[in-house]
């Protein structure tokens, strides 16, 4: 199964490294696709969920997990 989500980068905070005296790493999820970690869970969800036969994705969100549940059902193959 081909994800949705893509792999995302590290990358180390000198400011709060500094601040926490050790190294402080951030993932970078901002550069998913849809500019945000949710594709990361929906777009699986939403996968099975065309693998078990749904016919469309609703949700009660109009934020990041609204437009990633919008975005997997534009790129699940619903049946």
């Amino acid at each position: 199964m081909t994800h949705l989500h893509i792999t995302t980068p590290y990358i180390e905070s000198r400011a709060r490294s500094i601040h926490a005296g050790r190294s402080v790493w951030l993932k970078m999820e901002a550069l998913q696709p849809l500019g945000s970690f949710k594709i990361r869970g929906i777009g699986l969800k939403g996968q099975v969920a065309a693998s078990n036969g749904a016919h469309r994705f609703i949700s009660s969100s109009g934020g990041n997990a609204g437009i990633a549940v919008a975005y997997a059902g534009g790129n699940c193959p619903l049946r």
